[in-house]
């Protein structure tokens, strides 16, 4: 039962303090501009894409008010909410016992994770949608930097992430405390990095992969085209994945599972 506000702010800012000493180990390098420069430069010349991407800030905008309205959703009131606040109040993630809802103690547990976090750290529920809603713009950002990664021009790439802002799961989901854009936005990262070319980006993919299956079980129905791209990359690249996500199911994804067959027997639960 640890999990409380000052025992977040001190693990929140011992990483804090080693993301920044790794920074500076390297050299303090700065984001390249590159990217933004060449969106920068489209959507100048493209009155057609801006005026489409002014409708899509709108549009997140507007699911940003709606965001701080109280929760009206089926699935976040009978459980992700109910889930989070139940661990909040005992002080950590456990079973709940004689839970009337099976998705209260079978389902997997880290999208409701970031609720127990924005709960406690907080002191207060008014940021439940906060997790969907960013979950959403790393979607979108995913999106293009994926298509840039394919070999999609600028235009095309912007495009498609313009498009799915407005697919209408997307839109309604992002001000819920649901989970299902949180797991899309783990496989969305998966993709990025399974077709770059840096040496240990297939490890970050993997990664990415085990933490997806650790927020929702349907994320297994992408996983056979992720390893296709892992494969894709040749078998070195293959096997780096696979071991990074071994190690993202061992330290992280795989405990929602391991609880399933401790308490039922089962490893998807009851």
């Amino acid at each position: 039962r640890q999990v409380q506000t000052l025992t977040l702010a001190i693990v929140e800012a011992l990483l804090l303090v080693l993301a920044a000493s790794f920074w500076h180990s390297r050299g303090r390098p700065r984001p390249s501009r590159d990217g933004i420069d060449a969106v920068t430069a489209m959507l100048r010349r493209d009155l057609v894409v801006l005026a489409f991407g002014v409708v899509v800030l709108a549009v997140l905008g507007y699911e940003l008010l709606l965001a701080s309205s109280p929760p009206n959703n089926g699935d976040s009131l009978t459980y992700h909410l109910t889930k989070a606040l139940a661990w909040a109040q005992y002080g950590g993630v456990h079973w709940i016992a004689n839970a009337p809802e099976v998705e209260l103690t079978a389902y997997q547990p880290l999208a409701e994770q970031q609720l127990l976090f924005v709960f406690v750290a907080t002191g207060s529920t008014v940021l439940y949608a906060l997790p969907q809603y960013l979950a959403e713009l790393a979607v979108l950002t995913a999106t293009y930097a994926s298509a840039r990664r394919l070999g999609f021009d600028v235009r095309r790439s912007v495009c498609a992430s313009f498009f799915l802002s407005t697919f209408s799961v997307v839109v309604l989901e992002s001000v819920t405390a649901q989970n299902d854009l949180f797991t899309a936005s783990l496989v969305a990262a998966a993709v990025v990095f399974l077709v770059g070319q840096a040496r240990f980006e297939p490890a970050l993919g993997g990664f990415a992969t085990a933490l997806g299956l650790g927020a929702k079980l349907t994320a297994g129905l992408v996983v056979p085209i992720l390893a296709w791209l892992a494969w894709t990359r040749g078998r070195t690249a293959f096997m780096t994945a696979a071991v990074g996500g071994v190690v993202g199911a061992v330290a992280i994804a795989m405990w929602g599972y391991v609880m399933n067959v401790r308490h039922t027997g089962h490893l998807l639960g009851a």
